[in-house]
């Protein structure tokens, strides 16, 4: 991902998670956007693809080498393929992948287990205190 990307990026992360996660207060993923755009997306070990449609980019997926960290699409784009997409982009260059998903984010979850991953594990989100579902994909 290149830095003029970074913003774009984060908005759509900022905007979906809030989407996504209503049972996280709104103001959780605000304070988080800074630390998103400074710290974790440009971080020199994380790899992220952007999908972009006449020049906007609507989604992205990073990664720590095999760990999906984030897989985000606008709102108004989701259930369109374009995660898909993504997420068989990195497909091709893995032949694991792995992340978490929160156990409410029931869309989540049911998009992850369409593309093949497994519930392997549970656990608490350190950040926000939701319990978690820990998924995995093996070619």
């Amino acid at each position: 991902m290149i830095s003029h990307d970074i913003e774009a990026v984060g908005q759509i992360w900022l905007t979906a998670s809030i989407k996504a996660h209503d049972f996280v207060p709104a103001e959780f993923w605000s304070s988080e956007l800074k630390v998103m755009t400074t710290e974790i997306l440009p971080h020199p070990d994380t790899v992220g693809y952007v999908h972009e449609e006449e020049g906007l980019i609507d989604a992205f997926i990073s990664l720590g080498g095999n760990w999906i960290g984030c897989l985000f699409v606008i709102p108004e784009r989701q259930r369109s393929g374009i995660g898909s997409a993504l997420l068989d982009h990195v497909k091709q260059l893995h032949s694991d992948l792995e992340t978490t998903v929160y156990k409410k984010n029931v869309s989540a979850t049911q998009f992850y287990s369409a593309q093949g991953f497994s519930v392997v594990g549970e656990s608490t989100c350190e950040h926000t205190g939701c319990e978690e579902f820990r998924m995995q994909w093996q070619r």
